[in-house]
């Protein structure tokens, strides 16, 4: 099993907590108890119930059979489907310059095949397309300029994205270079 430490470190799981619910997760019931026996009943059991609070299982008894693994846990190790969460992220409707409503959530089976070509189901691509649809938001916030965003097939198979992902770096850029000397942010 490989654990990648910033999924710890981005979802605030302890390596026990990822361990005892990933072994849950792949059915491997005799390594679940081991470790248990290894860190003890009552620590493993305070790290099943903080595991519940984060959102990460739900605890219906002691046994690792009465363990519900959540989505959340599923979309860390990757066997979610990340285009749902785009989707809920995207924007699902605009009133364009002639006052016509359009519905921009629209040919979802098509979108989410260009999706998964385009992130490969990576969730780094995924959460990247992600920050970049975000920032398109507040930029047509600020600007009032809902009436121009993209239906999600056009977005996608136009690569809109790449557009916001340099205007990203521009005004970071531009932050940067406005302060002065010795106004270095760290």
């Amino acid at each position: 099993m490989d654990v990648d430490i910033d999924i710890l470190r981005d979802y605030k799981l302890t390596p026990n907590q990822y361990t005892l619910i990933y072994l849950i997760h792949s059915k491997q019931y005799s390594d679940f108890y081991k470790l248990k026996d290894v860190i003890g009943e009552d620590k493993a059991k305070e790290e099943l119930e903080d595991s519940q609070i984060k959102g990460f299982v739900k605890l219906s008894g002691d046994r690792p059979e009465e363990i519900e693994i959540r989505k959340k846990f599923l979309f860390i190790i990757e066997e979610g489907d990340y285009f749902d969460e785009f989707v809920e992220e995207y924007p699902v409707k605009v009133l364009r310059p002639d006052g016509t409503k359009d519905y921009l959530r629209a040919d979802l089976s098509r979108s989410r095949r260009n999706y998964h070509k385009i992130t490969n189901k990576s969730r780094k691509k995924h959460e990247h397309l992600l920050k970049c649809l975000k920032f398109e938001k507040q930029v047509r916030e600020k600007e009032s300029s809902w009436k121009y965003m993209k239906k999600l097939p056009k977005w996608l198979s136009s690569e809109e994205w790449k557009v916001f992902e340099e205007r990203m770096r521009d005004e970071a850029q531009e932050k940067e270079e406005e302060l002065g000397y010795g106004q270095q942010l760290v």
